[in-house]
């Protein structure tokens, strides 16, 4: 969270660091670079494609620990794993192991 806040200093420092959607951003752009540099000068759609379609064990700074992105060629959905939390007083509080949220899990 220190290198999220960080990058919002420099470059969105109006954000509503509450706002979501502004973490989702980030993550996603964070996703992003991963599949380019992977690409490396291979920018085809054919390529980009491929290493979006074979992200394995991916954590990203704004995910709990051990939730990971994986992706396949059979299977898009990237995050598959979650972990429990309920409301204490006036924050929430994580419970219970990370859990995955596949069918069949």
């Amino acid at each position: 969270m220190k290198a999220w806040n960080a990058f919002l200093d420099k470059y969105y420092p109006e954000a509503n660091r509450s706002d979501s959607n502004v973490i989702y951003g980030y993550s996603v752009a964070q996703t992003m670079v991963y599949v380019l540099e992977r690409c490396g000068n291979d920018l085809t759609r054919t390529n980009i494609m491929k290493q979006a379609a074979s992200i394995k064990n991916l954590g990203l700074g704004g995910f709990l620990p051990g939730v990971n992105i994986n992706t396949s060629a059979t299977d898009f959905a990237p995050l598959t794993q979650l972990q429990l939390m309920k409301f204490k007083g006036d924050t929430w509080e994580r419970f219970g192991d990370i859990i995955s949220a596949d069918v069949g899990g």
